[in-house]
């Protein structure tokens, strides 16, 4: 049976047909009879599935990859919304408190170490530092807190003091509740005297954990904007300053 035949017995009308397949090698497909058909759909299903079965396989790793780069990121995600419905309970005991701190901290490190910073707590000469880390080839000192008021100057002043024999490292304040406007001045003078400190608000933190980008793309953007402090006049430090306190902390840092 020819494709006509088919056509006239599926009254079907060439004008229905729109195109004839054709397959490379083989010219007009419809043309051959039904046996012939059976045997070249066979082949070429065959043909393209082995084709498709290939490409799946060369494929299946990265989609791996992939499925477990999301899975880490979505656990990083409900470990901090966790800590977040914790923190918001209207009473919490003094050791709560401190258990919500100490998870952050592992879950910062977590992270870090998750989009290979090598971070890892380290304790010297009575120092605590919640970590340290490495950026870029860069080292970075930091602290993170958890803590129901925004960080002020003298936060800041004493952070800072840290940086004294590490003039190479970079300064990572990193603070649920932001930093008041003090704080900033205080960052402000600390990094024009030499020393490089960004702070990382709820803002960043948010960016990372829950949004998924990346701590190098967050921290490229702060640091830039840190180390344009140096060259800022002084006008331009009020607006930044101002711009980078949200709205609701303003009145109560100032309250603090």
């Amino acid at each position: 049976m020819t494709h006509s035949q088919v056509e006239a017995l599926l009254n079907i009308t060439p004008s229905i047909l729109l195109i004839k397949e054709s397959i490379p090698g083989v010219g007009n497909y419809l043309a051959h009879d039904i046996s012939q058909l059976e045997s070249d759909g066979l082949s070429h299903g065959i043909s393209r599935g082995t084709m498709a079965g290939k490409a799946a396989v060369q494929l299946l790793p990265s989609y791996k990859a992939q499925d477990e780069h999301t899975r880490s990121l979505i656990q990083f995600s409900l470990r901090y919304k966790e800590l977040i419905t914790t923190y918001e309970k209207p009473q919490k005991t003094k050791s709560e408190s401190l258990a919500i701190g100490h998870k952050f901290e592992q879950l910062w490190r977590d992270v870090l170490n998750y989009w290979d910073w090598q971070a890892k707590k380290i304790e010297l000469d009575g120092e605590r530092d919640d970590f340290t880390a490495m950026y870029k080839g860069n080292h970075v000192v930091g602290e993170c807190r958890w803590v129901s008021k925004p960080q002020d100057a003298d936060e800041v002043r004493a952070f800072a003091e840290k940086l004294n024999p590490r003039t190479r490292s970079i300064g990572l304040m990193v603070a649920y509740a932001g930093f008041n406007p003090n704080a900033y001045t205080q960052v402000r003078k600390s990094v024009q005297s030499g020393k490089t400190i960004v702070l990382f608000t709820k803002s960043q933190i948010d960016n990372i954990v829950i949004n998924f980008v990346s701590p190098d793309e967050v921290m490229d953007k702060e640091l830039r904007e840190v180390l344009d402090y140096i060259y800022e006049k002084k006008s331009s430090d009020n607006k930044l300053t101002s711009s980078k306190i949200p709205k609701s902390k303003k009145t109560s840092a100032t309250n603090d």
